[in-house]
């Protein structure tokens, strides 16, 4: 086996490093947003000029840094990452990159020169983009993806990290209605060097034993190996994690010989990218070389191959500032019913979820053993299983509901209450509105407590300016009479959004519905005689039907209704179907 050179690899001795993160990395990581889009939509441009016409070293290095300008901004400008493998949290599933597949192998299709509506590609296909991550974007309402893969680099032995999406135009923004298309940002990409020679001086790094089956030769050689062959290889990996899912650490998997001297991290959140090295280096020998940083392929003047780091840290958008009244600057936010995106319309219906689950504690108060502390009062919570107040002796046929004096420090009703007193009193006052709470009707047809409609906006929307401290009254009354005295949450419903709803697609006059619930419908939704969808089902049609609706809002000359769904503490499948097939956003909202 021919020898590798053993110089110029970046290589170091072993040596105890401290954990975290550096001053400067988090210096990086609190600059986000200040980079201007604009620059990063030039770059892109520059980037694809500087690859075609040079491959002079200083032509490189600027090619870099425009490539990680982009995918700095890009990060820092969307909400979240997707990545590869299972979330420590399961609450986080929508971060899974593997629930984009359908659109990983449309980015696939056009690398490979194909139309985007290709349905069956090659091994070999797919190997032309290997998806890192991707990034979920919001511009003006607009929701799309942008995803970033390995490819080829200009060389026969290097990688490339590709772009996939819609095309950023000058003045920075998406065109998102075009397709997509796949560009090369960051060129030369280096491969794994050897790190283990023999007596003879020869090469004694091996590849994974399962190589030569995953690409369909099991006769290939390892100094036979190519650039090619590898990214055959990882595109042949299990679940279509690719070889770079997260793991329990959220790092992607180190990288062996010949492997992408590449590997990210990500954080609990699945917020940050940052490239990290692509081998873990141990402590306890001191004499074992190691590759700290990730490494891109440089070509020096005396033409000989070296290498540099390959350095990112960036984090997805941070929430936003409430705004002042009639301030038109920015969006107003709020991390449960908005999922901590800007509301950006003038014509906006907010529906919240009413029924006697929103009346579970979040937050129990503790003493310094873990045991719930007792206060000086009762009152009635919901207590789902798994509360640890949740008792069955005296509530043997409703364990549910009771009543208990333990210190309670916020139930859902009450964040509820609380985020949405913020976002009346911040809206700008010629904004409309109409605000309902809904839970269910009784087996005799009157409606429980909280399943009623806010009175000033019950014929439509109203203009918020001259009925705000209205509103605010309607709110405090989710949980409270006229008196302040509280409202039994087993007196608030079920879980019935069908109504409501309806009401607000047929409400022509708003073009945006915020949509909160924190349960699974308990009613079957029956139009007209018709059963949509049943309790027993996923309420996947409902979705669908209301897609209809925005059809025929579209066919009668008036907008669509965009909805953005929140579903609190579990995901939803139903309402993250309904807030993408109506272009909205969907969120699943933790207690924090």
């Amino acid at each position: 086996m021919k020898r590798l050179p053993k110089q110029n690899t970046s290589l170091r001795t072993i040596r105890k490093r401290e954990q975290g993160f550096g001053l400067h990395e988090t210096l990086i990581a609190l600059a986000a947003g200040t980079l201007i889009i604009t620059a990063a939509a030039v770059g892109v441009q520059s980037t694809q000029s500087l690859m075609k016409t040079s491959e002079e070293k200083a032509s490189q290095r600027q090619n870099t840094l425009n490539g990680l300008r982009l995918m700095r901004s890009e990060i820092e400008r969307s909400l979240h990452t997707l990545v590869n493998g299972e979330p420590q949290d399961p609450e986080l599933d929508y971060t899974r990159l593997s629930r984009l597949n359908d659109k990983v192998q449309i980015c696939q299709a056009i690398a490979n020169g194909l139309p985007s509506t290709t349905n069956k590609l090659t091994p070999e296909q797919r190997a032309r983009f290997i998806p890192l991550y991707a990034l979920k974007m919001n511009d003006d309402g607009a929701y799309h993806h942008v995803f970033y893969g390995l490819g080829k680099g200009s060389s026969s032995s290097t990688f490339s990290i590709q772009r996939c999406g819609s095309q950023l135009d000058l003045d920075g923004n998406y065109r998102t209605s075009a397709v997509p298309y796949v560009a090369t940002v960051l060129n030369g990409i280096a491969a794994m060097p050897c790190l283990s020679f023999n007596a003879d001086g020869e090469c004694a790094s091996t590849l994974p034993t399962d190589f030569g089956a995953k690409i369909g030769n099991e006769e290939l050689k390892t100094e036979d190996v190519n650039r090619d062959d590898i990214l055959l290889y990882l595109s042949a990996l299990g679940d279509g994690n690719y070889g770079f899912e997260i793991l329990s650490d959220n790092k992607s998997p180190e990288q062996g010989y010949l492997m992408p001297a590449l590997r990210f991290q990500t954080d609990n959140r699945r917020k940050l990218i940052q490239f990290v090295g692509p081998m873990d280096c141990p402590t306890e020998t001191e004499d074992q070389q190691c590759i700290e940083t990730s490494q891109l392929a440089v070509s020096s003047a005396a033409d000989r191959a070296g290498r540099q780091p390959l350095q990112l840290t960036a984090y997805a958008r941070a929430d936003k500032r409430l705004i002042n009244p009639d301030d038109q600057s920015s969006g107003l936010t709020s991390n449960w019913v908005t999922g901590g995106q800007p509301i950006t319309s003038d014509r906006v219906r907010f529906l919240v979820d009413g029924s006697g689950s929103m009346g579970a504690c979040m937050d129990w108060s503790r003493d310094d053993r873990g045991k719930l502390i007792p206060g000086t009062s009762t009152r009635e919570f919901q207590t789902p299983e798994g509360d640890p107040a949740r008792v069955t002796t005296n509530y043997p046929f409703s364990p549910s509901y009771n009543v208990n004096s333990y210190v309670c420090n916020q139930t859902r009703m009450e964040r509820l209450k609380e985020e949405m007193t913020k976002i009346i009193e911040s809206l700008p006052s010629n904004t409309k509105v109409s605000v309902e709470i809904f839970s269910s009707k009784s087996n005799n047809g009157n409606s429980y407590y909280n399943n009623r409609q806010w009175s000033r906006s019950k014929d439509g929307l109203v203009t918020i300016g001259e009925n705000r401290e209205s509103a605010l009254e309607f709110i405090s009354s989710f949980d409270m009479d006229e008196d302040g005295d509280y409202i039994k949450p087993s007196t608030w419903g079920g879980t019935n959004p069908w109504e409501a709803l309806l009401r607000a697609f047929r409400d022509r006059s708003a073009d945006t519905l915020y949509f909160l619930s924190d349960g699974l419908p308990t009613s079957d939704f029956i139009v007209y005689g018709s059963r949509i969808a049943e309790v027993d089902d996923d309420f996947d049609s409902a979705a669908d039907y209301f897609e209809t609706i925005n059809d025929e809002r579209i066919a009668d000359g008036h907008e669509a209704l965009i909805v953005n769904a929140a579903s609190i503490m579990l995901h939803s499948g139903w309402m993250e179907k309904l807030a993408e097939s109506t272009n909205g956003n969907y969120t699943q909202a933790r207690k924090q």
